[in-house]
């Protein structure tokens, strides 16, 4: 640094130049970091969520969190619980039982290997509901995934 007589000072050229290319590496390393932080977001499913996939009555996202597949369909909790026991059906899933309560159902079953499954049904607004499939203690996605697709299939 160059110090004038005001007690003011001035930066070297050569050095104000090196810092310069400094701040542009730093924002460089700080944009690698968003897009890294969005890849992993929407590796996870969290960006569906983010961005509001599902979110409204038409919408056909499916998002998969701690153990459980959650989506929406466009039918009523009942046609979606009868629709559940034909997925079933196909899947090879006993069915143990059938609740409801509040135009909610929840419909249990067991896989060959005596895996639990849970279908949970609740009406959102009319002729809509949201459905979320759990197999087992911690969940199994992709298992998870077939079962919400063959609801959807037999609606």
């Amino acid at each position: 640094m160059i110090d004038d007589r005001e007690g003011k000072t001035e930066q070297d050229p050569k050095r104000a130049r090196a810092s310069a290319g400094l701040g542009c590496a730093r924002a460089s390393k700080s944009l690698l970091a968003a897009a890294l932080c969005v890849l992993l977001a929407w590796g996870s499913g969290c960006v569906l969520v983010a961005l509001g996939v599902g979110a409204g009555a038409g919408a056909a996202g499916v998002a998969y969190s701690k153990g459980k597949l959650e989506g929406i369909v466009r039918a009523n909790p009942k046609e979606v619980q009868n629709a559940t026991d034909v997925a079933f059906g196909r899947l090879s899933i006993s069915r143990i039982s059938v609740t409801q309560a509040n135009g909610q159902y929840i419909v249990v079953g067991r896989t060959n290997t005596d895996t639990k499954v849970t279908v949970e049904i609740a009406g959102r607004e009319e002729g809509v509901s949201s459905v979320s499939v759990r197999v087992g203690v911690f969940g199994d996605e992709p298992l998870s995934r077939r079962i919400y697709e063959e609801i959807k299939k037999s609606l």
